[in-house]
């Protein structure tokens, strides 16, 4: 036994002081006791108690010197003393984030797990300790869960004494009708694309990504007339929920900013009044509906509306960007300042939206313009390049349409008449010249109806339409190319 003054020990002292945080959360998520009181007596009993009358017997040298400077202040602010959290398991006081509690509860219930299956297994060889063992690592884990629970979703701060009333259950949401499919509205029309100048924008912001467990906080509504800005409205909600930090970063929404705002209930009639039978535009916008439809369904409201959905168009308008946020579409058209920062509330995104919506209408319909305008062109050259060509064939332009079975097979019909300069088509009308007819006895009922009862009312109207077998074709494609100075054998 030691009595007197101690020999430092200078490396035990650096390996206290290095020892990383991240370490030791790592030890005590798989080890629930490690750190605690009276760990060192159980690992190593002898140890402990010499160590305890080490301790107790001798005097360390930084004790014995005077103090040469004051403690060091540190430079970070005071922290404000936690808030007890009733819904935690008591006592309690947050020390860790939520996700750190989430993950060492779910590793203790893997580790619980493990070693209370091995227990089972080994019951009678002394596996009662790795059994008792696991049960104390799923006791662990179950309180680290609650604690994440309860810090993620904390009780209602209620600011009235009307009692809170939790979110209602999915199948009581009232409204389905609002989130019509988009092809309902078929956008891929162009003519409705150049018709959608009288809609309302809309857009959100919430505590999360669930609209079941999550709520609205910001709420924009901007109706567009004849591709103007008419009205626009704008609240913050209060959810009566503690906003998280992580939606804070995003949106600069806090606990304190929606202190004084209405609740969802008192905004509802300004939201329904302008988007009740009306055309939604909004990006990402099912998202949004979501979770306006789980808000409404909680106060027993309902509305219908139909929606377009403005992420998709801005994808076929502008291919090839590396990614398709709102932030970077605008961007890219030009319609936000390169380095400036996006707010990303309800109402600047909405405006931003409906002027992204519109850059994608006149892009998509200046490029389907221009593909018309390129595929006349394309036609009028080839057209003008046939009849240069055949100039001489006395089938020029006439056009022919086929009907049944032929023995030189259908593709070889129609290629003969091609190389004649004559046209093909598909469907019969007034101003086809001639018809070919060949095995008809294999057609249906609605084939004939479609083609050779047709060409019959046609020639009753006086239309000059000839019907010709396969035999009288095949003489008339011949003649042409003998005409041409073309030899019949290039037919084969």
């Amino acid at each position: 036994m030691k009595f007197g003054i101690r020999k430092p020990n200078y490396k035990a002292r650096f390996k206290a002081r290095t020892t990383g945080k991240l370490k030791r959360k790592m030890k005590k998520a798989v080890n629930p006791l490690y750190g605690k009181k009276g760990m060192g007596f159980i690992k190593n009993p002898k140890k402990s108690i010499k160590s305890s009358i080490y301790h107790r017997t001798t005097v360390g040298v930084p004790s014995l010197l005077p103090e040469s400077r004051p403690k060091r202040k540190s430079a970070k602010p005071p922290m404000a003393a936690p808030v007890r959290n009733t819904s935690a398991p008591q006592p309690f006081i947050a020390k860790y984030s939520p996700k750190t509690y989430n993950a060492c509860g779910i590793l203790l219930y893997i580790v619980g797990g493990f070693l209370a299956l091995i227990g089972v297994l080994g019951f009678a060889a002394g596996g009662i300790v790795f059994l008792i063992l696991g049960v104390l690592a799923i006791v662990w884990g179950r309180k680290y869960r609650k604690i994440f629970q309860a810090l993620t979703y904390p009780a209602p701060v209620l600011q009235s004494p009307v009692p809170y009333q939790p979110a209602a259950p999915v199948q009581q949401v009232l409204l389905p009708s609002c989130t019509l499919s988009v092809s309902q509205f078929d956008i891929h029309k162009i003519s409705t694309l150049r018709q959608l100048t009288d809609f309302v924008a809309i857009d959100t912001e919430t505590t999360g990504l669930s609209p079941d467990k999550d709520r609205v906080i910001d709420l924009a509504v901007a109706t567009i007339k004849d591709r103007k800005n008419i009205d626009s409205y704008s609240s913050l909600i209060n959810p009566h929920c503690h906003i998280p930090e992580e939606a804070s970063r995003v949106n600069h929404i806090y606990d304190m900013t929606v202190a004084a705002a209405p609740d969802f209930a008192a905004v509802a009639p300004q939201l329904l009044a302008r988007i009740s039978g009306q055309i939604i535009i909004g990006y990402n916008v099912k998202f949004d509906l979501d979770f306006l439809g789980y808000e409404l369904g909680r106060i027993g409201l309902s509305a219908i509306a139909s929606y377009i959905d403005v992420l998709p168009l801005s994808r076929r308008a502008f291919p090839g960007l590396k990614n398709y946020k709102l932030e970077t579409v605008a961007l890219h058209l030009g319609l936000l300042n390169p380095g400036s920062a996006q707010d990303h509330r309800a109402l600047s995104d909405a405006e931003l939206t409906v002027k992204v919506f519109f850059a994608c209408v006149d892009a998509i319909v200046s490029a389907h313009e221009k593909s018309i305008a390129d595929s006349r062109e394309r036609r009028a050259q080839a057209d003008a390049e046939r009849r240069e060509k055949y100039a001489a064939s006395p089938l020029l332009d006439k056009t022919f349409a086929f009907t049944g079975d032929f023995t030189l097979g259908r593709e070889n019909i129609e290629s003969m008449a091609e190389k004649v300069g004559a046209l093909t088509r598909e469907k019969v009308s007034s101003k086809l010249n001639y018809l070919v007819v060949g095995d008809t006895r294999n057609l249906p009922d609605w084939a004939i109806e479609r083609k050779l009862n047709k060409v019959d009312e046609f020639i009753s109207d006086g239309n000059p339409i000839e019907k010709n077998n396969e035999a009288q074709y095949v003489q008339m494609i011949n003649s042409a190319i003998e005409t041409i100075n073309l030899q019949p054998k290039e037919m084969n």
